[in-house]
């Protein structure tokens, strides 16, 4: 016996509900028919809005309320028990990752996890209090609930840095931005076999998991600029002794860049492995 494609059954299936819903609707008009005074009929209203709910709810998606109560209820389970944490902050903290996850469609469970983890949940400026103090032109400073990274001219961060501490909204609007971006950056590098979570927040902590290979070839060109290239020891004018000389002074600023590097990749090896590991895979 031949079967119907799924599609087919839920359609057909659809229609029966429509059918028997009109059927009930039909059966329950005469029950309380409209007052002299002109009023309706209260309870076949009652009776439709119940029947109506047992279809529409499974495909509504949770209301702005209902995500509200959720981000709340999360904040509340991981919130650190030493910070005083009131209900319209919590509610105040969820608007602004609910916000953010709206406009920057990155999930706004992840940025709440981010603000637990930078900050918990605490407004803070680190670096603000040293650009105050300094005389130079330029500083940085990780500012606000999710410890946005911002650098630039010192009046600018200090002004922009208050302005991130007290607006929540702002801040996370900001972190989910970096995010989304960092999010596109690890899903094109899938082939390296690390957990995109891990990859996403080590970027977003500038952690020395995905920068170590970066920095130290940067020390490496830096070095290798300036070591003296073969052309200057091979030149057909200069004697044995002068190449001699040239090729020892030659190897052994080579040999100083190898160990520049190689410095370089022990200890940022030797970081990765405390940071990422000993201390828990972010």
């Amino acid at each position: 016996m031949a079967r119907w494609p799924l599609e087919v059954s839920l359609r057909v299936l659809s229609i029966f509900l429509l059918i028997g819903l009109f059927a009930t609707v039909a059966q329950a008009a005469p029950a309380k028919a409209p007052t002299s005074a002109g009023g309706g009929s209260g309870g076949t209203v009652n009776h439709v809005s119940k029947q109506l709910q047992l279809f529409v709810a499974p495909l509504v998606r949770p209301t702005e309320a209902v995500e509200l109560k959720r981000l709340v209820r999360a904040i509340r389970s991981i919130e650190d028990k030493g910070v005083r944490m009131t209900n319209k902050r919590r509610l105040r903290i969820a608007r602004a990752a609910l916000r953010a996850q709206q406009v920057h469609k990155v999930d706004a469970t992840l940025l709440i996890a981010v603000a637990r983890m930078e900050t918990d949940f605490r407004a803070l400026g680190i670096g603000l209090e040293q650009c105050r103090k300094s005389r130079r032109s330029h500083c940085k400073a990780d500012c606000g609930i999710t410890q946005h990274y911002i650098s630039g001219k010192r009046k600018w961060v200090i002004s922009y840095c208050t302005k991130l501490m007290r607006d929540y909204s702002l801040s996370f609007l900001k972190s989910a931005k970096e995010i989304a971006s960092h999010i596109r950056y690890c899903q094109k590098r899938q082939k390296w076999n690390k957990p995109l979570r891990r990859c996403v927040l080590n970027r977003y902590n500038s952690g020395t998991f995905y920068r170590t290979a970066w920095r130290c070839s940067k020390r490496w060109r830096y070095c290798n600029r300036w070591t003296p290239k073969t052309s200057w020891v091979n030149k057909p004018d200069l004697t044995k002794q002068e190449k001699q000389h040239r090729y020892r002074l030659y190897t052994e600023a080579r040999n100083r860049c190898s160990r520049v590097k190689y410095r370089c990749l022990a200890r940022a090896a030797y970081w990765k492995k405390v940071m990422c590991f000993d201390h828990g895979a972010r």
